[in-house]
């Protein structure tokens, strides 16, 4: 339970366009996709990924926490998609597939309202399950089978440097260890989340936090959108990961480079052409008829996507006000705090 926060706020009306839990938490949600990125970089958290994952399914379980309409999932993943690529044109086009199967996947998790204890963790834990799995899918698909053989090469030369053993299949060791932090950090975000719940219900109940008033903070869409240079990219980090792992067995195993050179280049060509055709080819595609699609959507919902952005500057002076209100806690208390805090805030009425 958080202490009680002895400052005093009077949220502006003016600024709250957004009224009800469902608007404002479709508004932090997109809020959250176009922006976390740059929030976690400046706190300097680890394991951004799973973090914003995260953020998606607890946005994704409060909206079905304060809504038994079926649908309003998926009308809220839409606006997000849309406030998404308004905020941040270079947005790649996985991106906004990733947060529809997020968005989709909740409304099938959450089609029922029996058994919440154990829905929410099982789709927290199914989330960031799928999220590992899509990466380790990504790198197979580019540099085939003989990439994880040549990371079992490496490894094992490595290894023999210091001790003679048997060979150990070190791609399979890096693929269950990764796919099991994915599935424990799932495990804890979704028993948080029923923390959070609680701890909503429990404010609501005793008039929560007081509130106090943000004065206005501007909030540019243009200065939002930044282009990614290469090695910011899936792709360009991908490639870098399978440069390094080349390099390396030509370092400690050179008579292995030299015999397996055809497969070295198979491996580079059939990553070459699998970018090229998705960025020249699948990409363009695939943006050109979301454009259309989030065009129509973006039409019909315009009052909603203008009182989603005009909430914003709220949203991020209630970010910063929070994160600086939890100073006095430190670790994994700090960001329990300010999380806490943050939905809190963001849903005073």
């Amino acid at each position: 339970m958080l202490e009680s926060n002895t400052n005093e706020l009077l949220i502006n009306d003016v600024n709250l366009k957004t009224r009800s839990p469902i608007q404002r938490l479709t508004a932090f949600w997109a809020f959250s996709e176009a922006g976390l990125g740059g929030v976690l970089h400046l706190t300097r958290l680890p394991f951004k990924g799973i973090l914003i994952a995260g953020a998606a399914t607890l946005f994704i379980t409060l909206i079905t926490q304060f809504s038994k309409i079926k649908g309003n999932i998926l009308r809220s993943t839409v606006l997000v998609i849309v406030v998404k690529y308004l905020v941040s044109p270079y947005t790649p086009i996985t991106a906004a597939i990733a947060v529809f199967a997020q968005g989709l996947l909740g409304e099938l998790f959450f089609s029922s309202q029996r058994f919440r204890k154990i829905l929410i963790p099982a789709f927290s834990i199914f989330i960031q399950f799928i999220t590992a799995v899509q990466k380790i899918l990504i790198v197979t698909i580019l540099f085939g089978q003989n990439f994880w053989i040549a990371v079992d090469d490496l490894a094992n030369s490595i290894l023999n440097q210091f001790t003679k053993v048997e060979r150990i299949e070190f791609s399979y060791l890096i693929i269950v260890i990764y796919i099991a932090v994915h599935v424990v950090a799932g495990l804890l975000v979704g028993l948080f989340i029923l923390k959070l719940i609680k701890y909503l219900n429990e404010a609501e109940t005793n008039g929560g936090e007081k509130i106090i008033e943000f004065k206005p903070t501007e909030f540019s869409v243009t200065n939002a959108a930044s282009k990614k240079h290469w090695f910011q990219k899936p792709s360009g980090l991908i490639i870098l990961i399978f440069v390094l792992v080349v390099l390396g067995l030509s370092f400690f195993l050179p008579d292995w480079t030299k015999s397996n050179f055809v497969d070295i280049i198979l491996m580079i060509v059939r990553a070459i052409i699998i970018i090229a055709l998705w960025y020249i080819l699948l990409a363009p595609m695939l943006r050109k008829i979301l454009s259309k699609l989030l065009s129509k959507h973006k039409t019909k919902r315009l009052e909603e996507i203008d009182d989603i952005l005009q909430f914003f500057p709220m949203l991020k002076q209630i970010v910063i006000f929070s994160w600086n209100n939890s100073k006095s806690y430190r670790g994994i208390k700090r960001i329990k705090t300010f999380i806490f805090r943050v939905i809190l805030y963001a849903l005073a009425r």
